[in-house]
């Protein structure tokens, strides 16, 4: 089970928990004092490739399943990889570690968004499935 600070952060989606814990550990990695510009560098575009093509998949899953306020779902994932952006802009030119709080961030749009578009998903599945039982 992937917890973070005791809570359970698995929306039962295996490619997408794989995707969350990926962003999660690297956003702890630069939590940490990195002495070289870089690894600081090389950390930060690995986090972008992975928060970006999180977004595209979990985003193609969203269209598939035709989940509710998906437009509101995509605009947050634009609100965080901007956030993401600037703060690794100054991350990379300053030094230091990324604050506690953009992980806390991303930890808030799994718990918000990402369970409610999974518990859909998960509806819409059974519903799909009564009906193949049922004949339609």
């Amino acid at each position: 089970m992937f917890l973070n600070n005791n809570k359970n952060i698995l929306v039962g989606d295996p490619r997408l928990d794989l995707e969350h814990q990926q962003i999660l550990s690297t956003l702890e990695r630069l939590q940490e004092p990195i002495v070289s510009k870089t690894l600081r560098i090389a950390t930060c575009e690995k986090l972008l490739h992975y928060i970006n093509q999180h977004v595209v998949d979990e985003e193609a899953i969203m269209r598939l399943y035709n989940v509710p306020n998906m437009e509101e779902h995509f605009q947050e994932h634009i609100n965080l990889q901007e956030h993401f952006i600037s703060l690794l802009g100054t991350f990379i030119k300053n030094g230091g570690s990324i604050n506690y709080k953009v992980k806390e961030a991303f930890i808030h749009h799994i718990e918000i968004y990402d369970i409610n578009m999974i518990g859909h998903i998960r509806k819409q599945k059974e519903l799909d499935a009564n009906n193949i039982e049922m004949g339609f």
